[in-house]
């Protein structure tokens, strides 16, 4: 009996923590017209919708309720575990929603601005542009009692001289308010970064010139698209990979095609993206939206869905502790949608199961 025991939680445990990987299959929650932002913990979703005349509000979607909530008219860039989601108005605002919308202003006497990413502290990122064209990633902490919470983070050290060259923009910052974006640095190439209470780390490339951070994950863990050394100069002739860096750059490939970049990261490594599944295309070919689990290979998250959905993935922004993932779609009219995909069975079911099987085996033995 120990023995059958033994091995109910041998399988379970190969289920929940790699199994996932092979066996995966999702349902599709259809949020309606529109794009996705981000996916929080609790399942709830932030986007954009058009509401006619080439408008779009913002919305969260919530997976408990399966209600849409439109909460304004600004885009809808990142939401954070309490809900709260950021962005930009058409005025090139940050804006701060908790329920009510709070317009933070333009960072640091920018001209423009464009907010990307938020932690669960309500600390932004993204980049400014000034007055000369140059751009910076920025940082707002609602603590900090100076410059209205911003702070300029700097560049990997590309010439001041020119807005070509001083240039950088954070696109993630997590729990622990580290930044991953990318910069010029002084060599005068474009690459990814992560920054940490000031300083930087230069991620490098596959051999390309070019870099960039996209998500990163509260184990200070990041995901991009890095160039290899056989990429060219131009997007039809781009060659250039999803990265997964934890103090080493690791090459996660594509789906067949040339060029793949990350949209989420959760915090067990499973990244989430979409890539181009055509060879000779650099980034101007068709994508479809992957999945990647470390130690495995990318998948099409299309082949994971049901066969008569009706939809293609495209792009997958965001994936939570739950295996949910928000991803863009194409409907058969070439409707953009936003989707939600539920993995089955559920993770929760598998770990319940498992600490069944761990509470059947401790009896036994005592």
């Amino acid at each position: 009996m120990r023995r059958q025991l033994l091995s109910v939680v041998v399988t379970l445990s190969v289920l929940l923590f790699a199994g996932l990987a092979y066996g995966q299959s999702y349902t599709i929650t259809d949020i309606g017209l529109g794009s996705v932002s981000g996916i929080n913990a609790s399942g709830q979703v932030a986007g954009n919708y058009p509401i006619g005349g080439g408008v779009y509000d913002a919305y969260i979607y919530s997976y408990a309720t399966g209600v849409r909530a439109d909460i304004g008219n600004f885009g809808a860039r990142s939401i954070n575990d309490n809900g709260q989601v950021g962005g930009n108005n058409s005025s090139s605002h940050v804006i701060f929603y908790d329920g009510t919308i709070h317009d933070l202003g333009i960072p640091l006497s920018g001209t423009m601005c464009k907010a990307y990413g938020m932690n669960i502290h309500g600390m932004m990122t993204g980049q400014v542009t000034f007055s000369n064209g140059h751009t910076h990633g920025f940082l707002y902490d609602p603590a900090n009692p100076n410059n209205g919470g911003y702070s300029d983070i700097g560049t990997l050290g590309g010439s001041p001289a020119s807005a070509a060259t001083d240039m950088s923009y954070g696109s993630s910052i997590n729990n622990s308010g580290q930044i991953l974006g990318d910069s010029i640095n002084a060599f005068g190439l474009d690459h990814a970064f992560i920054w940490t209470n000031g300083v930087f780390v230069d991620l490098g490339t596959f051999g390309g010139p070019s870099s960039s951070g996209m998500a990163m994950n509260n184990l200070g863990h990041g995901t991009g698209t890095a160039q290899t050394a056989d990429s060219g100069t131009t997007s039809a002739t781009w060659i250039s990979h999803v990265f997964w860096y934890n103090g080493t750059l690791h090459d996660c490939g594509t789906l067949g095609g040339d060029w793949a970049n990350s949209g989420g990261v959760n915090d067990a490594d499973v990244i989430v993206g979409r890539s181009t599944i055509t060879p000779g295309t650099g980034a101007n070919g068709a994508f479809h939206a992957f999945i990647y689990y470390q130690g495995g290979v990318m998948t099409d998250l299309n082949n994971l869905i049901p066969a008569n959905s009706g939809f293609t993935l495209t792009g997958a922004n965001g994936i939570n502790m739950a295996g949910q993932i928000c991803v863009n779609a194409t409907d058969s009219l070439g409707q953009q949608h936003a989707l939600l995909l539920n993995p089955t069975p559920e993770p929760a079911t598998l770990t319940l199961a498992l600490l069944g099987g761990l509470a059947l085996l401790r009896r036994r033995r005592c």
